[in-house]
């Protein structure tokens, strides 16, 4: 009996290795069900990307400046837009001309504040450059800073 319980253990344990063996071997040749496909790196959907915002201050020449870094940008979106947005949200009141053409809008007063004599009048900066052209004209991108200010020159 002590012979037969040998010859099963052994003939177990020799189909037990044959089996891992053959395993081993099938999962190394090529064409196998056993290939493991080559891995390839997804970059996870984002439906949260944050949004692209642009940042409009206003410099009354009073001390009082108000600013905000909230307005979401758009494409095609104009100084003037960007500043109407900001409008929107503070409230101010603003009275403008549009003029047309490359001109565009002149704003002339913000939040009542303007110059009788025409000595000053309101002008933006991008990025601490002057505007050349009519704010309804300078389109932005994401990230300009845009300043507001009565002004007589282009301080």
């Amino acid at each position: 009996m002590k012979t037969i319980t040998k010859n099963f253990i052994s003939i177990f344990v020799l189909s037990v290795a044959v089996f891992f063996l053959g395993f081993a071997t099938a999962k190394m040749l090529p064409g196998t069900a056993y290939e493991t496909a080559p891995t390839v790196k997804t970059e996870p959907f984002q439906t949260d990307k944050p949004a692209e915002k642009v940042s409009v201050m206003v410099d009354f020449g009073d001390g009082r400046i108000f600013s905000s870094s909230e307005i979401v940008w758009q494409e095609g979106e104009s100084v003037f837009d960007a500043l109407k947005l900001y409008d929107d949200k503070a409230s101010f009141g603003i009275k403008s001309k549009d003029y047309g053409g490359d001109l565009g809008v002149f704003v002339e007063e913000i939040g009542g504040k303007q110059d009788p004599s025409k000595k000053a009048w309101w002008q933006y900066w991008v990025n601490n450059e002057y505007g050349k052209i009519g704010a309804s004209s300078y389109k932005l991108k994401p990230g300009d800073v845009v300043m507001w200010k009565l002004t007589s020159g282009q301080q």
